[in-house]
This record gives structure tokens, sequence and C-alpha cells, in this order.
């Protein structure tokens, strides 16, 4: 517990920097939001800076987006297509995995 708890200060510590709002965290998942209730341009480049929501079938040292996100940052950042995946209370979508 101690553990997750200093990860989930030094997540809310980054959220805070890049304006990002902490919606709650459930078990080891962070849930966050950016560019509400106040919007901003970058929200997709911020929120990939900060966690994202697809981790349960993410790969270890990448961070797993959409195709919204993909088509937000595909000239800002290199992401590789992975193909299709099964999102849990999605179905299945594609997805691309982003490397910083």
């Amino acid at each position: 517990m101690t553990l997750l708890n200093g990860l989930f200060t030094r997540f809310d510590e980054a959220a805070h920097q890049l304006g990002i709002e902490k919606i709650k965290t459930v078990g080891d998942a962070y849930m966050a939001v950016c560019g509400m209730p106040v919007p901003v341009p970058d929200h997709a480049e911020r929120i990939v800076r900060m966690v994202s929501r697809m981790e349960s079938g993410g790969v270890p040292h990448s961070i797993q987006v959409t195709r919204p996100v993909y088509e937000k940052l595909k000239d800002e950042f290199v992401l590789e297509p992975r193909g299709t995946i099964e999102v849990k209370g999605r179905g299945s979508i594609g997805a691309w995995l982003l490397t910083l």
C-alpha cells in the first residue's frame, strides 16, 4: 500500500502540473481527464504524457491509444499500429502504441 500511495501522489503532482483532473483511483488504476470542465486544445497530448485509460490490455513501457488520440497526435509522436483489441465495455477497437 505504501508503494501504491507514493505512486499515486506522484501521479497527482503530474496531473496538477499538466492541468489534468483526477477522477478517482480504483485498485491500482488511476482515472483522470483533461479538457474538462475547461476545454484545452492540447488535451490529448497532455493526457498521454500523464496516464492511459486502456491500461488493462496495454504493453509494458508503452502508452496504448485509440483512433481519436492517434489522429490528434500522429504528427507529433511516434505511434505504431497495434491492430484490433478488446476493451471492456467498448468491444473491438483499433489501437496504437505511443512511445515517448
